[in-house]
Formats: structure tokens, C-alpha cells, sequence
């Protein structure tokens, strides 16, 4: 799972936004109980549809993020306020899930064939032999107590050892996702203002942390990068969409544009511009 998670994150960085999509469509598949491979699927996520799941499953992991929850919440007050449905979500796995795929042609018939001989014989009363004879057999089989208690304590015996069975079997599982491999992360946090000095040894690091102006850091990791790539994806989809005629697909980019510009805002002029210093070379 690390190893499709930080290919994603290559692939990412390097501009290959739908190469990406797939590592992290498998990294999410392997492991969705991963909150920063969540994270990173929703930075490729083609709508709103596909964001707010994202978003849902990251706070599904970790209740306490806080801007998983303003970006929920900022996402679901735009779809009301747009009142128009957005494009479906073609990779996410977790999708799969809700399709309901129809009863073959032979299941139907065989359903069909039983409704009617069962609708057939309801049809048909029962001769007084056959009632009586069902009377008897259930006299026969309510008079015995005592073989009823022998019945009921062999049930519950079975379904004692089929429990223990199954606690056998799930508990190393269980230990086995609890205590799952962790590797090393190399982190840096940047005070404000000071990015130029990392500009040569930022790709040295998996994780870094730009100081904003008012001195918070951003919960998910090499924030300020990733909105810089935002802005560069929504400028392309702008041109593509416009011209194309999608225009409501154009007009969905623009204001996601102007969330990542507004976001951006936070981030010292400095470091932005560093930050494009960073981004062009890498591309170069």
C-alpha cells in the first residue's frame, strides 16, 4: 500500500493527475482505513461526488480533522446552493459496492416456476386425511417435553462452538490490522517567509509543513504545493471545458478555482512564489 501511495504522490507532483488517480484508487482499495491515502484521492477527484466521500471516509478514520470537516462542509453547502448533480465516480471502489446487478434469466424462470406451483397448491385445500394426519404428527411432536429441552440445548450448544470458532479465527486478523508497518517519514516545517531556503532540498522530503501568515501549519501535509497544483489542474479544465462547450462543467472549475486561490491567500507571497520556483524545476 506504501509503495502504490508514494507512486501516486510521484506521479502526482510530476503533473500525471490521472496516473495518479490509479495508484491511489489502489491504495485506498488495499487499505481503506488509510486517512492520508484518502487525502491524496481527494486531491484527483474529478467532482464533488467523489470529494465528499473522500472527505467522509477521512473523518470516518479520524473524526478530529479539522479541515476534512470544513471542506464537507463548504462542499455540501455549494451542492445545495448549485442544486445540480455532479459527474458520478468512475474509479473510487467503494462505488462497486452500491450496484446491484439483476437475477440471471435462469434464476428468474426458477423463481417464477416456484411462485406459481406454490400459488397452485395454495389454491387446493387440504383433505380431511392430510389435516388430520398433520394434527397427529404435531400432537406427536408437542407431547414430548423433554425431547423438546434436548433439542433446544443442542442448538445452543452448536451455535457456542461456531462463535468460539469464528473469535479463533478473527483474532489474529484483528492483531494484524491493528498493529499495521510503519516506515519513517522525513518532515520539515518551514517558518514563514523561508522557503526559499529549501527550494534546492524540498524533493528530499515526504512531508513538509509551510508556516501560514497568521503562524498555523496546515493538517494535511505539503498543503501549500498541493494548492498550487490545484490551481494549475482548474486553470486547464477551464480552457478544456470552455473550449469544448461544457459550460457547466467550466463554471464547476472556476469556483473551485477561486476556493484554491482563497486558500492560497493564507500562505506568506513569498513562499508561493518559491513555491512555483519549486514546481518549475521539478517539471523541467
Amino acid at each position: 500500500m506504501d509503495d502504490l501511495l508514494q507512486q501516486g504522490i510521484t506521479a502526482y507532483r510530476a503533473g500525471k493527475r490521472d496516473e495518479a488517480r490509479k495508484f491511489f484508487a489502489g491504495a485506498v482499495k488495499q487499505n481503506q482505513n488509510d486517512e492520508r491515502s484518502w487525502g491524496w484521492m481527494y486531491n484527483v477527484c474529478d467532482s464533488d461526488k467523489e470529494r465528499v466521500y473522500c472527505l467522509k471516509q477521512m473523518l470516518r478514520i479520524n473524526p478530529k480533522n479539522e479541515k476534512a470537516n470544513q471542506l464537507l462542509s463548504e462542499l455540501t453547502a455549494a451542492d445545495f446552493l448549485l442544486e445540480r448533480p455532479s459527474i458520478p465516480p468512475t474509479n473510487l471502489e467503494p462505488q462497486s459496492i452500491m450496484e446491484q446487478k439483476p437475477p440471471s434469466v435462469g434464476r428468474m424462470e426458477m423463481m417464477l416456476a416456484r411462485g406459481k406451483s406454490q400459488s397452485t397448491t395454495e389454491q387446493k385445500p387440504p383433505s380431511v386425511s392430510t389435516a388430520q394426519t398433520e394434527k397427529n404428527v404435531v400432537s406427536q411432536k408437542t407431547s414430548d417435553p423433554t425431547q423438546q429441552k434436548k433439542l433446544q440445548i443442542g442448538i445452543v450448544v452448536v451455535l457456542f462452538i461456531c462463535i468460539i470458532c469464528l473469535c479463533i479465527n478473527f483474532m489474529p486478523n484483528l492483531n494484524k490490522s491493528s498493529n499495521p508497518p510503519t516506515t519513517a517519514k522525513k518532515q520539515l516545517t518551514v517558518p514563514v517567509g523561508q522557503l526559499a531556503q529549501y527550494v534546492d532540498t524540498y524533493s528530499n522530503y515526504d512531508e513538509v509543513f509551510v508556516t501560514k501568515k497568521d503562524g498555523s501549519l496546515d493538517a494535511r501535509p505539503n498543503d501549500l504545493e498541493e494548492l498550487c497544483l490545484d490551481m494549475l489542474y482548474y486553470r486547464k479544465k477551464i480552457i478544456e471545458y470552455t473550449q469544448s462547450g461544457e459550460t457547466e462543467k467550466a463554471d464547476e472549475a472556476r469556483i473551485w478555482l477561486n476556493r484554491t486561490n482563497a486558500w492560497l491567500n493564507a500562505y506568506d507571497e513569498n513562499d508561493i512564489g518559491y513555491m512555483w520556483t519549486i514546481i518549475e524545476k521539478r517539471n523541467k
